[in-house]
């Protein structure tokens, strides 16, 4: 009787912990493949990133001998490349109640916009806006920095 308690105990406690486990594991995979487009994104390019974060399956970084800012996320698997020197005031763009963040910057003489997202309505949680927020700053002082 002890023995099929204890079995059925661990069977149950498999089929709870088992998910989760499973979640963790295929997160972890996505993350690591997006880390490995973007060093692959990187050396492609000839860049030698200065600076890089990992900011919630979002990938940034800065060249700062080159002057050239590199971005990779799920939504933007082929990555960005955008070189400091041709463009013109890079600003925060903040939007709460449309949950959007922004880093936006101009190309001179075009009317194109290019924006780096640091939030992501559908997948960050609103209550960390604040701390993309932050992220989004001091990405900004470094742009300009580095500019």
């Amino acid at each position: 009787m002890d023995t099929t308690t204890t079995i059925i105990g661990v069977c149950l406690l498999l089929l709870s912990v088992a998910p989760i486990a499973w979640a963790g594991h295929k997160s972890r995979q996505k993350e690591l493949g997006l880390k490995r487009s973007f060093d692959r994104f990187v050396s492609n390019n000839n860049l030698k990133l200065t600076q890089w974060e990992s900011i919630n399956g979002k990938l940034i970084g800065i060249d700062t001998t080159n002057h050239k800012l590199v971005f990779v996320s799920a939504k933007i698997p082929e990555g960005i490349i955008i070189d400091l020197n041709k463009r013109n005031g890079f600003e925060i763009l903040r939007n709460r109640k449309e949950c959007q963040l922004d880093i936006r910057t101009s190309v001179p003489d075009s009317p194109d916009d290019l924006s780096i997202p640091f939030f992501d309505s559908e997948k960050d949680d609103i209550l960390r806006f604040d701390y993309f927020n932050q992220k989004a700053e001091q990405w900004l002082a470094l742009i300009r920095q580095t500019k």
